[in-house]
């Protein structure tokens, strides 16, 4: 990355405010087993509650597959005019304002309340940041502007975002298959008409996936998709993992380029529009745009609007690693505050779930997890712990 500069590490705390964070979930598994003097059954009785506090603290920092959020989010790469510590933060405000549209969903955060403060601390927030470029070209060459590079700590941006009450969309990255036709074929990954998506996708940080083998190309059919006819679409989201597709038409009109967008998820459309602009690059910029304003609508909470709790009992819970993995699963989400195991038998585990954000957030969330699915009878579990707001899921085998 060039010269470096890393600023002296700092202890960050959770990404939210809310009380015990995995400790105190680690906690109140032992305190349950202690107080109460109840054994847990099956596997849990047959291996101890020191071992499983230790697979759930590992499950806690494997990263999450379901949550596909891009690894570049917090990272940004902006022009600087020279190596003056004013030239310097000035980027470092200006790489942060990136940091904030892409974590808030939302292109116009800079100018809302309290944005203002939080980019006034990004020097406190970078974790390190370096330049590239700006030296003595070749003979013949064109000169390499000077960048700078900065990576910012991802818990101290939100805390900061939640201290100044902006909207914080976390890990809950869907990602969205891509099947845009342009008239000469659909969008490949590595075409050149699908650079600007690429790049406009990464500015709000979106993770795609393109069909790529060719068997895949071959069965997108545009007629099929004008038609509604989504099955093939469908098969190929789940063969990439992602959880929605976006067909769009996009076609040439009097100078200018018109699109029609849909997005797909599994039951159909859940999102469709129209939308003209200048160049094809600008068309599928805006595209992005919009994609990423509907999806932080649908995930991004903003602090002091979430409040109660939910009890959610998962079934088919028959092992260690499913439980860990079921723990760290929703104990990551935006919506969740705090999660507090109440009960784990030998096939199924319940949490009461103090929200940070609303309910239809959180099952928004939980719809990301292609290895859950809601289930009647589990929710009938949870009901004995609550007062009617209660989900059930099962894990899929």
């Amino acid at each position: 990355m060039g010269r470096e500069c890393v600023w002296p590490e700092r202890p960050v705390g959770p990404g939210r405010s809310s009380p015990g964070g995995s400790r105190g979930l680690i906690y109140l598994l032992l305190y349950r087993r202690r107080s109460t003097g109840r054994g847990y059954p099956g596997f849990f009785a047959e291996h101890g509650v020191r071992k499983l506090a230790f697979i759930v603290v590992f499950g806690l920092w494997t990263p999450l597959v379901a949550l596909a959020q891009p690894a570049s989010v917090y990272q940004v790469t902006v022009p600087v005019d020279d190596h003056s510590v004013e030239a310097r933060d000035q980027a470092l405000s200006r790489a942060l304002e990136q940091v904030l549209v892409r974590v808030s969903g939302e292109s116009d955060v800079a100018r809302q309340a309290g944005a203002s403060d939080v980019l006034g601390r990004a020097r406190q927030l970078v974790k390190r940041f370096g330049y590239t470029g700006g030296g003595e070209p070749e003979e013949g060459e064109t000169p390499e502007p000077l960048m700078l590079e900065a990576q910012f700590d991802p818990n101290a941006v939100k805390r900061e975002m939640e201290r100044a009450r902006l909207p914080v969309w976390g890990g809950e990255r869907p990602r969205t298959l891509i099947a845009i036709n342009t008239g000469s074929g659909f969008l490949t990954e590595t075409g050149e008409a699908a650079a600007s998506l690429k790049a406009a996708a990464g500015e709000r940080g979106l993770p795609l996936a393109f069909p790529t083998s060719s068997d895949a190309r071959q069965r997108l059919s545009a007629t099929d998709i004008q038609s509604g006819f989504f099955q093939p679409l469908n098969d190929l989201q789940r063969e990439y993992g992602a959880s929605y597709a976006l067909a769009g038409e996009l076609q040439p009109a009097g100078g200018n380029w018109r699109g029609r967008w849909q997005l797909i998820g599994p039951s159909g459309i859940v999102d469709s529009w129209q939308s003209q602009a200048g160049s094809l690059a600008q068309l599928q910029t805006d595209a992005m745009n919009h994609l990423a304003g509907r999806y932080a609508s649908q995930f991004a909470v903003r602090a002091g609007q979430g409040g109660g709790s939910t009890v959610v009992a998962v079934d088919r819970v028959s092992d260690l690693q499913t439980y860990a993995r079921v723990l760290n699963f929703i104990s990551r989400m935006t919506a969740v505050g705090q999660a507090i195991p109440l009960q784990v038998t030998g096939q199924s585990a319940v949490f009461r779930l103090e929200l940070a954000g609303s309910t239809e957030q959180l099952r928004s969330g939980m719809a990301l997890a292609g290895w859950l699915t809601e289930d009647d009878l589990a929710r009938e579990t949870a009901l004995l712990f609550s007062n009617g707001n209660a989900l059930g899921y099962r894990v899929a085998r």
